[in-house]
């Protein structure tokens, strides 16, 4: 699975050998994994807050984005800074320099993120199960 963040030297596990995300999850009896919420909903960059809910909302309203995602990296200056995780709707491409221009007048300045990851369309459980 994941041991790092992308292109980092040290380890992102903790003691125990996880990868945490902060996500809160349930898991239920017939296997089926439903991310609820986030155990710490704001990111913390430079002395300013940044809302992933927000960013989350506007990148969604792009129409080539299926499932927008905001999470934080630990970054030596600015102690975190967002990461854009985006699966496209299918049949649809996006690049990051595509969401940035899409984001612009629409957040903060302080809470564009610094990098984004990009994810293949997955098939997705069908919901009220």
């Amino acid at each position: 699975m994941v041991d790092r963040y992308f292109k980092a030297e040290t380890s992102a596990l903790d003691a125990e050998g996880y990868f945490d995300t902060g996500d809160l999850a349930s898991i239920d009896d017939a296997g089926n994994l439903t991310i609820c919420g986030r155990s710490k909903d704001l990111i913390k960059s430079g002395g300013e807050w940044i809302n992933p809910a927000e960013i989350e909302d506007i990148v969604g309203r792009h129409p080539a984005v299926g499932l927008a995602a905001v999470i934080a990296r630990p970054d030596a200056k600015w102690g975190e800074r967002p990461v854009l995780i985006v699966e496209p709707r299918q049949g649809l491409s996006v690049d990051a320099q595509m969401l940035l221009e899409f984001l612009r007048g629409r957040s903060p300045a302080g809470g564009f993120p610094t990098r984004s990851c990009g994810l293949r369309p997955c098939r997705s459980p069908r919901r009220g199960r």
